[in-house]
């Protein structure tokens, strides 16, 4: 959460209630950006006030929801808008979320492309702040409902939400189990490549070493070497170092050291 926005709340003071939701602040050109700020709302009978700091995705919804529908006749109508399209616009994120992790997953599986890890990054960044923010969105309806201070008609509304709120922290948090098994699917691969790079330097090494060998003895300055005097002792030390690879190499698939595909 933005640290000086600080945590929801809610209280209620007379006639008079104040609760605070947080969303995520929009940039100029942006419809959203990675932070998280606040929105302040202040209710008493016949009056609706909200407040805010910086531009918020939610506020700008509720905004386009009040041009297109009819005039508002009371403060209770004009929460359940307010509540109704910050629910409605949360829950928008969290289906784009999840068929943005469907499509990498798709991707991943069926064409063996791998997704940017930066995009995973994000979208578990974005996924734990809708986690937080729903879970505080609930405890606020939560105490709305159970106060008893509060008209019926406003503890209704918070009942009514409660449901769809709690069905997209369960869609959160399958999301979040989502993006944890792809990521393991991931580093699966990852390491499954790792593994075969490393079997295919060791055989290499392991062919390579036998002709190192053949080749390090005959360029010793020494007396004596075969085929030194010879027109053709450089095709005969060659043959001897392809021959050396040939019998190491029969020797790794002997002993089961060399995958048989």
């Amino acid at each position: 959460m933005h640290g000086r926005e600080g945590a929801p709340r809610f209280d209620v003071v007379g006639d008079a209630m104040a609760f605070t939701i947080h969303d995520f602040e929009r940039d100029f050109g942006a419809n959203i950006s990675n932070r998280v700020g606040a929105l302040h709302v202040l209710m008493r009978p016949g009056l609706l006030i909200t407040g805010r700091t910086r531009p918020l995705r939610g506020a700008d919804l509720v905004r386009a929801r009040l041009e297109q529908s009819d005039p508002l006749d009371n403060a209770v109508d004009a929460l359940s808008l307010l509540l109704d399209t910050y629910v409605e616009g949360m829950a928008g994120l969290v289906a784009d979320l999840g068929t943005q992790l469907l499509e990498a997953e798709t991707e991943l599986m069926e064409h063996d492309h791998m997704p940017d890890s930066r995009e995973l990054m994000s979208a578990r960044r974005l996924s734990a702040q809708l986690h937080r923010m729903t879970v505080g969105l609930r405890a606020t309806m939560q105490r709305m409902e159970r106060e008893p201070r509060l008209p019926p008609a406003v503890c209704a509304i918070a009942r009514d939400l409660l449901p769809r709120i709690v069905d997209m922290d369960t869609d959160i948090v399958a999301a979040q189990l989502h993006l944890r098994q792809l990521r393991d699917e991931l580093d699966l691969q990852a390491a499954q490549r790792t593994n075969e790079n490393v079997y295919l330097l060791s055989v290499l090494t392991a062919l390579m070493m036998p002709a190192t060998l053949v080749t390090g003895f005959f360029g010793m300055n020494t007396g004596g070497l075969p085929f030194a005097q010879g027109p053709s002792g450089t095709f005969m030390a060659t043959l001897v170092a392809l021959l050396a690879g040939a019998l190491t190499w029969w020797l790794l698939r002997i002993m089961g050291l060399v995958r048989r595909k």
